[in-house]
């Protein structure tokens, strides 16, 4: 899944974009550009479009770009339709024009690009780099246009010409297209250009002149002391980016009622390129994305070009004619960089843990000097530890530097509320370290421990100095529990004694299952390892920080963490999977006493002789006394109102030959309870000697009643399975019937209910158990009855109440059927579980020519995260292996929507350089 797909599926909509050239449209290029962008920066500078004169237009290039988006259902961001100076074709730059003649410039350059691509752009840069840098105010002397002047109110000024190109892009536009102001040193909240941006938006909006956003274009560079900086200059001085006043920066913007846009992001790197400056850059674009995901209304990311190939190269930071900085995730063959990695895995994290509650989240951005008990806590289990240590703080950058305690020290977060069930993470990073020269190395280390409520969970993850030559580091998960005799744990040698690559740690905790995983990252990886460090745990009460060392410990000596977070997965709202009753009770219960097998609704009255028959059975025989019906409501279901349902039962036989020949009936409706009225009746109902199927619906729409089936008998020794599909939206209903050894009869079509516009939210049961219609030994047996919602989103639960044949083989593991899948693997890939013929869609597997390598394709359902589903394939070289299996080695290469209802299919690349000898697997997981 690319940048694009991963971004919306996190927050819908949200637009990764990049700056494109019509080079990059054909090829590798485009492949790239498709695979992972759905937004493109389209360049409308006068001075190219209108080069030679007001009247004297190029229009080939845009045409290039606003056609490619077209064929290929991309977004388009048009960039600039005006701009200060630099911007300005020589002939309006140079030359005297009277206001009136500027204004007829601006509105005729307006109404021919708008009038031209109406409707295929979606945000328009009005005006890009106005503002003053390092002082409140427009940049006069740079910018034509403010010879027209300024316009003011209570909240600020703004130019004359700012105001009539918006009101003339909305004009002209229409309103679908967000218009935005675009500057270059609005990046970190305190600076005065986003002071001043804020300003403006209000002082706008309060006079009703559209505009919708900011653009914060966010060119950035790493440079020879490998920090983090603003491109340009701020007083002679090179500006350090920092995460958090950037992420304020937009967040203070955004409740100003600002959506902010991520323009022209890059990260230029100055001096030699290597390893060590990829993950700077890499850790650079991880913090600019990271800032803006989590900001609701920062609506888009996009970057200054994609590949090193066509990148952006400002003449004042050029090192040398052949000076290259590097700035982009793809590099100059199309190939991804550290950046790119980083940024997806951000984003499948974040997607990851979309539906997770933080409790425990630590970012150490606290002053310097501040204590464990003291430090910010952005979770939301605010117990906090319960001690100090003398020399483990925040160090005032942004970690939590360990220093040399005075002895091993154990200090614990006890949550306020332990974990037993459900999954959950602990994660946190070490940034740095530096523990050179240590002689008495043997348990010197810094681990956090998560634990049960006394010492007897799980594991840990230590980075630790080793006890042997060469001297060195090592990460090390020790004591799968805290009573194992001492074994060899699973290490990862480091080497070196300090360090600046950052490493992250991540346990996993299944506690349902009662087992977890420990796994690793170094910066430079693009995904997590695992350690081989698995256990058992049941559940989870404390976070331990335990910090050993020894006598040589000293002042120099430190560990950098980053942060630490425990989140836990939500427990979902359960979507609604019907009210089922399959009638395998005990003998003797009656209507309010059945068993469900899922749904809260229950029946509202014990009559006597409705009960179930102890074969799997509801049985309807004769009350005596009795002079007319018995009714009963099922009540306690959610109002349905949108959408379609379906009631289904099951008659299994009858005998009504000893009452009258008409009127022996057993009715079910589905009710609006409040309106007090059925949506329609669907009954069994005997008629001058024949059981029939009859509907029934009265009301001011539609009454009449529907024979859609006539038995010929009144006994009657074969089943009928009974299905009606109500679509509550269009207020009508299609009967369909089965009997026993037949195929399904679709009865009706789009019968209309008997009153529109009805919610149901009850279940209403009618018959007519009397002396006169049902004989002393008259009844009528049913298997099952249920109503259960029909949609995109079913649940496991309610998809087996499909199916009622299953009996108790309704584990996810069991396999009723007997073919090649249980039952999530029929419910995952669209297979019928009690059919061994039909098992869905299953993978295929191919060698592609002209590729090297093979696509291996497999379907999974268009709503998978909403079902709680998670497919996810890996790799292995060897089949010994146990913990070999991981999810790198492949590419995915496409999806296709359209696969089949309900599905699409995900192409995954697998090549044969690598290895010969390589397996595949595809797993589903619910959660």
């Amino acid at each position: 899944m690319g940048l694009a797909d991963l971004a919306d599926q996190i927050r819908p909509g949200f637009l990764m974009g990049t700056h494109s050239k019509h080079t990059q449209f054909s090829g590798k290029p485009s492949t790239v550009l498709l695979n992972n962008y759905n937004m493109i920066s389209v360049g409308i500078y006068q001075r190219a479009s209108q080069k030679d004169g007001v009247d004297d237009w190029e229009f080939w290039s845009i045409d290039q770009g606003i056609n490619y988006a077209e064929e290929n259902n991309l977004k388009v961001y048009a960039h600039p339709m005006f701009g200060s100076d630099g911007y300005l074709p020589d002939w309006l730059a140079t030359n005297t024009f009277s206001d009136v003649e500027l204004l007829e410039i601006i509105e005729d350059r307006i109404e021919t690009l708008l009038t031209r691509y109406h409707g295929k752009i979606d945000i328009l840069d009005v005006y890009n780099e106005g503002l003053g840098r390092e002082s409140h105010g427009w940049r006069s002397g740079q910018n034509k246009f403010l010879q027209l002047g300024y316009n003011s109110n209570e909240i600020g000024e703004w130019p004359v010409f700012l105001e009539k190109m918006l009101i003339w892009c909305r004009q002209y536009g229409g309103d679908d297209l967000k218009l935005i102001y675009n500057d270059n040193h609005n990046t970190l909240d305190w600076m005065t250009q986003s002071e001043d941006c804020i300003q403006l938006f209000k002082a706008l909006k309060h006079e009703g002149i559209p505009i919708d956003g900011i653009g914060l274009q966010c060119h950035t560079h790493i440079d020879r002391d490998g920090k983090h900086y603003l491109s340009g200059r701020w007083g002679g001085n090179s500006i350090e980016f920092d995460e958090i006043s950037f992420a304020e920066g937009l967040r203070k913007m955004g409740e100003a009622g600002i959506e902010t846009y991520i323009s022209e992001a890059d990260v230029h790197l100055y001096g030699t390129i290597d390893e060590t400056t990829l993950a700077r850059q890499a850790e650079a674009y991880r913090q600019l994305l990271r800032a803006c995901i989590n900001e609701p209304t920062c609506k888009s990311f996009k970057t200054w070009g994609y590949s090193d190939a066509s990148c952006w190269k400002p003449a004042k930071d050029l090192e040398g004619d052949n000076y290259e900085p590097e700035p982009l995730p793809f590099d100059f063959d199309y190939n991804p960089k550290p950046a790119y990695y980083a940024m997806h895995a951000l984003l499948a994290d974040t997607l990851e843990h979309t539906d997770f509650d933080i409790l425990v989240n630590y970012k150490f951005d606290d002053a310097a000097g501040t204590k464990l008990t003291d430090l910010a806590n952005y979770g939301d289990d605010q117990t906090g530890w319960n001690g100090d240590q003398p020399l483990i703080e925040a160090d005032g950058g942004g970690n939590l530097q360990v220093g040399a305690v005075t002895n091993t020290s154990i200090t614990t977060f006890a949550l306020e509320s332990p974990l037993t069930r459900g999954y959950a993470e602990l994660e946190y990073r070490i940034d740095g370290y530096d523990l050179s020269g240590l002689a008495d190395k043997t348990s010197v280390g810094v681990e956090f421990w998560p634990a049960g409520a006394g010492w007897e969970l799980a594991t840990k993850m230590r980075l630790e100095v080793k006890d042997s030559t060469p001297n060195g580091i090592r990460l090390v998960s020790p004591r799968p529990t805290a009573f194992d005799p001492v074994v060899s744990y699973p290490a990862v040698d480091l080497d070196a004694m300090a360090s600046t690559t950052g490493i992250t740690y991540k346990i996993e905790l299944d506690l349902d299952a009662g087992t977890f995983e420990v796994k690793y990252k170094l910066d430079s990886d693009a995904e997590f390892s695992a350690f081989g460090a698995t256990g058992v745990c049941t559940n989870l009460a404390q976070i331990r920080l335990v910090v050993a060392h020894k006598s040589d410990w000293t002042v120099d000596h430190f560990v950098d963490i980053d942060y630490i977070k425990l989140v836990r997965r939500k427990e979902p709202e359960p979507a609604y999977a019907g009210d089922v009753w399959q009638f395998n009770d005990v003998e003797g219960n009656r209507l309010p006493e059945l068993v469900k097998a899922s749904g809260d609704a229950t029946f509202n009255y014990y009559w006597e002789t409705i009960e179930s028959d102890g074969l799997g059975a509801l049985k309807f025989y004769q009350e005596p006394g009795l002079a007319n019906g018995r009714g009963a409501e099922a009540t306690g279901m959610p109002d349905i109102s949108t959408g379609k349902i379906e009631l289904r039962y099951k008659m299994l036989e009858a005998d009504l030959s000893g009452g009258d020949a008409s009127g022996a009936m057993v009715s079910f409706s589905l009710k609006d309870s409040t309106a007090n009225k059925n949506l329609f009746a669907i009954r069994l109902f005997e008629q001058s000697g024949h059981l029939q199927l009859q509907s029934r619906v009265t009301g001011d729409v539609n009454s009449e009643n529907v024979v859609h089936y006539d038995f010929g008998t009144n006994v009657v020794d074969r089943s009928m399975d009974i299905r009606i599909l109500a679509d509550m939206d269009s207020d009508t209903f299609d009967v369909f019937y089965t009997l026993e050894d037949g195929m399904e009869v679709n009865a009706t079509n789009n019968m209309p209910m008997g009153t529109a516009g009805l919610t149901y939210n009850d279940l209403r049961l009618y018959t007519t158990v009397n002396t006169n219609d049902f004989g002393p030994s008259d009844y009528i047996t049913f298997d099952y009855l249920g109503v259960i919602p029909v949609e995109e989103n079913l649940t496991y639960a309610g998809w087996l109440a499909q199916y009622p044949s299953l009996g108790s083989l309704t584990n996810v593991t069991d396999n009723p059927d007997g073919d090649a899948l249980n039952n999530l693997g029929e419910y995952a890939f669209g297979g019928h579980p009690d059919d061994s013929a039909d098992v869905g869609h299953l993978p295929t597997f191919q060698w592609v020519e002209n590729e090297g390598g093979f696509d291996y394709v497999y379907a999974r359902r268009t709503d998978a995260a909403a079902r709680g589903l998670n497919y996810y394939i890996e790799t292995n070289r060897d089949l010994t292996d146990a913990f070999g299996w991981t999810n790198a080695g492949y590419n995915v290469v496409g999806t296709n929507a359209a696969f089949a209802d309900g599905f699409e299919t995900v192409s995954n690349r697998i090549s044969a350089a690598v290895d010969t000898n390589q397996f595949i697997r595809i797993t589903v997981e619910r959660f």
